[in-house]
């Protein structure tokens, strides 16, 4: 009768650990959960941050200055590669990048969410 009883205290404890460890994975989820999110959140953000130094320079009805400007922008980014495509005009020196022209600037091609291509034809 003894050993019967330590027997069930020692399967007691066993199941009361099973549940602590439980209750631990569950708290350790609950808390993921909304770090993943954050981390969700401050990735999108970065895609739209990137992608916000180009957008004011796509669409038709562009300047020079403006295809100048996004050209630099295009030149000075070093965290991902941007390419550029200006087949639509002979070169960013010929007579086509004159005052008076305009030009259209559009998205080509995305990177997962990140901009990694613009085209750039003279209207």
């Amino acid at each position: 009768m003894e050993n019967a009883s330590k027997a069930l205290i020692i399967a007691g404890a066993i199941l009361i650990s099973i549940l602590l460890i439980s209750v631990g994975i569950i708290v350790m989820n609950s808390i993921n959960k909304p770090l993943d999110q954050a981390q969700g959140q401050a990735d999108s953000q970065a895609v739209e941050m990137f992608n916000a130094r180009f957008t004011g320079y796509l669409g038709g009805g562009q300047s020079l200055q403006s295809m100048k400007t996004l050209i630099n922008t295009v030149k000075s980014t070093t965290d991902r590669t941007v390419t550029l495509d200006t087949s639509g005009i002979t070169s960013v020196t010929h007579t086509d990048m004159k005052k008076g022209n305009t030009f259209t600037a559009e998205v080509t091609d995305w990177d997962a969410g990140y901009i990694s291509k613009i085209k750039i034809t003279k209207e």
